[in-house]
């Protein structure tokens, strides 16, 4: 609550609205016909509600902050967090070797997150023209005692990058995705009207990329 007034300047009957509907929350649990006794919820947002993702990435807005601090920016979906940084590869090992993690980890203990570092991935990739990648191969960074080793391709948004900006992944991605759906429609080409089928076929061409005149054929 103090968040939502004092970081968002949420105020008045609004913050009235939300107080009402966080706080005074039960929990029970029913096993067959038996219920247990009810419980307080002191923390947290109800599981499944529209309004959940939005209240904790407003509570977790301070952990962006701590990236800005060590030169990252970060993308949030729901109760998923990806810190992204471009750095020359001169000075990236400088700029990594850092308390990144411990600093993330005090914020997350002190309002009561919990880290999943299970959950956690690390990935380098560093991007040069092809005569210059074996002079880099052998990059790495320690982040909080994980080792992170240069990668040859990163995927980020569905979209395969690869160290040399070549795009020979992602095509073989996108043609392998197409081929698939191109397959499916086929198999229920007999049960469907030929409007039926170009509809599809015009969908598909929206979102994987265009089809070739060999793939039409075969549909």
């Amino acid at each position: 609550m103090k968040r939502l007034e004092h970081s968002c300047g949420v105020t008045g009957t609004a913050l009235s609205w939300l107080k009402s509907y966080l706080e005074m929350r039960t929990q029970r649990i029913a096993i067959g016909s038996v219920l247990s006794d009810e419980i307080r919820i002191l923390y947290g947002v109800p599981q499944g509600s529209v309004l959940g993702p939005k209240l904790y990435c407003i509570f977790s807005r301070p952990i962006g902050e701590i990236f800005k601090c060590h030169n990252m920016c970060e993308h949030c979906y729901a109760d998923g967090t990806k810190f992204i940084s471009c750095s020359n590869h001169l000075i990236i090992g400088r700029t990594y070797q850092s308390d990144l993690k411990d600093d993330i980890s005090k914020w997350t203990y002190s309002n009561m997150f919990k880290l999943t570092e299970n959950k956690t991935e690390f990935e380098l990739i560093v991007f040069a023209p092809k005569y210059q990648v074996k002079d880099i191969s052998d990059l790495y960074l320690n982040f909080g005692g994980n080792i992170v080793s240069d990668a040859e391709c990163v995927k980020n948004l569905g979209i395969y990058f690869e160290k040399t900006l070549a795009m020979d992944k992602q095509i073989s991605a996108v043609s392998k995705s197409c081929f698939n759906q191109i397959r499916n429609i086929e198999r229920i080409r007999p049960f469907i009207t030929e409007e039926a089928c170009k509809t599809l076929q015009n969908d598909l061409m929206v979102q994987d990329g265009p089809i070739t005149k060999t793939e039409r054929l075969s549909i």
